[in-house]
């Protein structure tokens, strides 16, 4: 009975995904079929580490550095990600709307709040009048007088702040997609 350190790991590829702390025999009964194990040191981590199944015996080794083209893969996908998250802030930006008696407020973009848009809009649309002449600015205040025409114009003033946000996330995603180095996706900002 000899209890050490093991690293069971993927045959084929030399992936670690688990360490155990045990007897020879109790490691070999937590391997799977693709699965074998190696004696290690105590501070090998699947993290850090990868078995080199290429060598005779497999050897613990430290994982190598990931290729350039896969840092810059994974740097696009991070900015790629990062940059859709601002673009869903910024869609949910209030946006400012003057009404026709020159009443001027913000309004909040939310889902809900455009969900409600719509359903006054296709609501009134039959008569082509609000009857009930008041809509909620941001800060949960009734702006009224605010009309059927009113409720058209605030939809049109959000589209209006908001096609320009999809073209500058268009238009960064395709400089991200475009870089040549880590450098350039981390100069690409919101």
């Amino acid at each position: 009975m000899s209890i050490a350190y093991y690293a069971i790991y993927n045959s084929t590829t030399g992936v670690i995904s688990t360490r155990l702390h045990c007897d020879s025999d109790d490691v070999a009964l937590n391997c799977t079929a693709a699965q074998s194990f190696i004696e290690c040191s105590s501070d090998v981590t699947d993290a850090a580490n990868v078995v080199d199944v290429t060598q005779t015996p497999p050897v613990v080794i430290a994982k190598p550095a990931p290729s350039a083209a896969v840092q810059l893969a994974t740097a696009q996908a991070a900015k790629i990600a990062a940059l859709t998250t601002a673009y869903n802030a910024a869609l949910i930006a209030p946006v400012s709307f003057t009404n026709h008696a020159g009443v001027t407020a913000s309004f909040n973009q939310a889902a809900s709040d455009i969900a409600n848009l719509q359903k006054a809009i296709t609501g009134s649309a039959l008569s082509g009048t609000w009857a009930l002449n008041l809509w909620q600015d941001k800060t949960g205040a009734v702006v009224t007088p605010f009309t059927y025409a009113d409720l058209q114009g605030l939809a049109a003033a959000m589209e209006a702040a908001d096609t320009p946000q999809y073209v500058h996330l268009l238009t960064l995603l395709a400089g991200v997609t475009a870089a040549p180095d880590l450098a350039s996706v981390a100069a690409i900002n919101w």
